[in-house]
């Protein structure tokens, strides 16, 4: 199976983005009536989400300006 760059790169973000998540659960712990960091899954999968989109973005942008500067 052979996937392209911008696959490898959202799924870092993915990656990243859930690690951040996890992260983000353990620094700032549920204390109310909070509805993220209630739950270690709904922060992680949150992370996850924003970290691929973001990753995809950026790499969209860079991928944008490499291939206008190569022609």
């Amino acid at each position: 199976m052979h996937m392209n760059k911008e696959t490898l790169f959202t799924i870092a973000g993915y990656l990243t983005g859930g690690l951040g998540g996890y992260l983000y659960y353990l620094a700032f712990p549920c204390e109310g009536g909070c509805t993220i960091t209630s739950n270690v899954l709904i922060t992680v999968m949150l992370g996850s989400f924003i970290g691929g989109f973001l990753f995809q973005v950026i790499h969209e942008l860079f991928y944008q300006k490499s291939e206008q500067n190569g022609k």
